[in-house]
């Protein structure tokens, strides 16, 4: 029989020892299983990567109504996984910034409002969690050794001490100003600057860099924000010095015709190099060879061409064992072993004007024989004179002046002997001319006082020559004055006395007067007469007798301006008519190169030979000479 009492005691005990159980638990998880939040970040080394998300995982799940709060702030999102008990409590919550993080950055993550899944047994507690961004990358070296000369076709590396995972952002320059490029490596741990041309060889380059940290946008390759803080490494560096021609040899003239060419240069030379720019012009066979690498020496197989230029050309581009090189050619002349020459000449050929006293000088080209080199000297016409040297000049004076307005040939045979060349081969020979006799009588300007006086002024000034003082005035009243108006192609006659005004204007108020009445009114002082038809010789005759000559031209176009007098004659005229007063002649008197005159207008004026012919002949060569 069921014992009724027992089966009650043991249901007591049962649920006594359930709710024991249930009160002991609740217990356990008050005051054990708390939500204990645990932070999961991804990590370079002991430090949170800045491209890294946060992870907050809890142990027991807990309300949604948890939240972040990051210092210094930091904009993102939430999101809410694990979820239990129809998405009111979570196990996992994960925030994810807008931008990466601040490299090198303590950030303090706060965690409040954090209620387990017993809010009544357990209150809203706060957590706080710290972690430390990692570094950006920093410049752990700069290569090559800024220490040593480089070389120019040197790149540059710039070592991190880190891989550049979008931490930062590197700028380079070189001054002076070169392009370059610049590559990144796998590692991202280096960069590399290529220049785009060889650095300029003994040139200073300072190489700068600029680090700026960055923030992207996470999740991506975008830059969102530059740090305004620059941090610059700076390094400079010296460009190993081209090399150069230390010597060469021969230089100069008279080498001999087997001299051997040598070139030795700063530095080593690459041989390959150097055979492939090296030219001689005039080509000769021969063979070069390296005495050392610095060192090379060109054998004729041949003697070279005497009395011979040559050229030794280097093109840019040789290079140097040690990786420099030339950037600009080099080019080396000297001249072979030849005969004796005429090199300069003192006058030279052709010139003219030469002063009488001046010397003769020859300049040869190397150190003649005396005796040699004069007895192969000679002049046309001959003149005798003596000779003296200056180092290789020879120099020949004349005993007495050289004559005016002659031309003298001077003439070198050859086979004048030399110690150091080969006699001369060929004849030499110059001319010259000396300078022109000036003969001038000293005649005295008088300026015309009437617009159209030219003719009597020209008379004033020759009886000036003479002694006597007339005037204008005393000569116009003694020529006088054509009445005749000028009309109808009908005017005065000049050959009789003055036409037209004298303070008119030519030719439509006044002319002028001629010939005939000038030379009566100086044959009134002084023997004085009047041609026409003349010639040059006889104007350069009068002047060496003391006549001065007075001759009619113009001082215009000379353009015909005929017209008829009252008995019907004809008067040739001319625009612009004018008299001027010979009073010397340049050259000789046969063949004067230039005619000086005074003009009553403007002074003296000299003409060439032919243009004071065409001048005078516009009146038919007329003139009055005054003796």
């Amino acid at each position: 029989m069921i014992n009724s009492k027992k089966i009650i005691k043991y249901f007591i005990w049962g649920i006594t020892s359930v709710l024991l159980l249930f009160g002991v638990a609740v217990i356990f998880i008050t005051l054990v299983l708390e939500p204990n939040p645990n932070l999961a970040l991804e990590k370079s080394g002991e430090r949170t990567k800045v491209n890294s998300a946060i992870t907050i995982n809890f142990l027991w799940p807990v309300d949604r109504e948890a939240e972040i709060e990051i210092f210094p702030e930091v904009f993102g999102s939430i999101t809410y996984e694990n979820k239990v008990i129809k998405d009111h409590l979570v196990r996992t919550i994960k925030f994810t910034p807008e931008l990466n993080w601040w490299p090198n950055t303590q950030y303090t993550l706060t965690l409040s409002n954090v209620k387990s899944a017993l809010p009544t047994l357990n209150k809203a507690k706060t957590y706080s969690f710290t972690f430390l961004t990692e570094k950006s990358p920093e410049v752990a070296s700069i290569s090559p050794d800024s220490e040593e000369e480089i070389l120019a076709d040197t790149f540059f590396v710039i070592n991190l001490d880190k891989a550049n995972n979008n931490l930062s952002k590197y700028s380079f320059s070189l001054s002076p100003a070169i392009d370059f490029v610049t590559q990144l490596s796998e590692d991202k741990k280096s960069y590399t600057l290529i220049p785009d041309k060889s650095l300029s060889q003994g040139s200073e380059y300072d190489l700068k860099v600029i680090k700026k940290d960055i923030r992207l946008y996470f999740g991506s390759d975008e830059v969102a924000f530059q740090d305004s803080e620059e941090k610059t490494w700076q390094k400079k560096f010296t460009v190993r010095k081209a090399p150069y021609i230390d010597s060469f040899s021969p230089e100069g003239i008279n080498v001999e015709l087997t001299e051997k060419i040598k070139i030795i240069f700063s530095e080593e030379i690459k041989t390959n190099s150097f055979l492939e720019k090296i030219t001689i012009n005039p080509d000769i066979t021969g063979q070069w060879q390296a005495e050392d690498s610095k060192t090379y020496i060109f054998t004729p197989e041949q003697e070279m061409t005497k009395d011979t230029s040559y050229t030794v050309s280097l093109t840019e581009g040789v290079k140097s064992l040690a990786g420099g090189y030339f950037e600009e050619a080099a080019t080396y002349s000297f001249s072979t072993k030849g005969p004796v020459k005429m090199v300069s000449s003192s006058p030279l050929a052709g010139d003219t004007g030469i002063s009488i006293d001046s010397p003769i000088r020859i300049d040869f080209n190397g150190t003649v024989d005396h005796a040699s080199a004069e007895s192969k000297f000679s002049i046309s016409p001959s003149k005798e004179g003596n000779f003296s040297w200056e180092g290789n000049t020879l120099i020949f004076r004349p005993s007495t002046p050289f004559d005016f307005n002659q031309t003298y040939t001077v003439s070198l045979e050859p086979g004048i002997s030399c110690p150091n060349r080969y006699s001369s081969e060929c004849e030499y020979s110059f001319s010259f001319s000396t300078e022109l006799s000036v003969t001038r009588l000293n005649v005295t300007f008088h300026r015309q006082e009437h617009s159209l006086s030219c003719e009597v002024a020209t008379l004033v000034m020759a009886l000036s020559y003479r002694g006597l003082n007339i005037s204008e005035a005393e000569l116009i009243n003694f020529i006088g004055f054509d009445p005749t108006p000028k009309a109808n192609g009908v005017w005065g006659n000049p050959h009789i006395a003055f036409v037209g005004d004298i303070d008119g204007h030519q030719p439509s108020t006044g002319y002028g007067v001629y010939w005939q009445p000038i030379a009566s009114a100086g044959n009134q002082y002084r023997p004085t007469g009047w041609f026409t038809d003349g010639n040059l010789e006889m104007i350069t005759g009068e002047i060496k007798k003391g006549n001065p000559v007075i001759i009619w031209g113009t001082a215009g176009t000379g353009r015909r301006i005929d017209w008829l007098t009252a008995e019907g004659g004809n008067v040739v005229a001319i625009t612009g008519e004018h008299t001027m007063i010979v009073t010397g002649f340049m050259g000789s008197a046969s063949n004067p190169t230039k005619i000086i005159v005074l003009d009553p207008l403007f002074g003296e004026k000299s003409f060439t030979q032919n243009s004071f012919l065409w001048n005078w002949g516009l009146l038919n060569r007329s003139g009055v000479i005054v003796e």
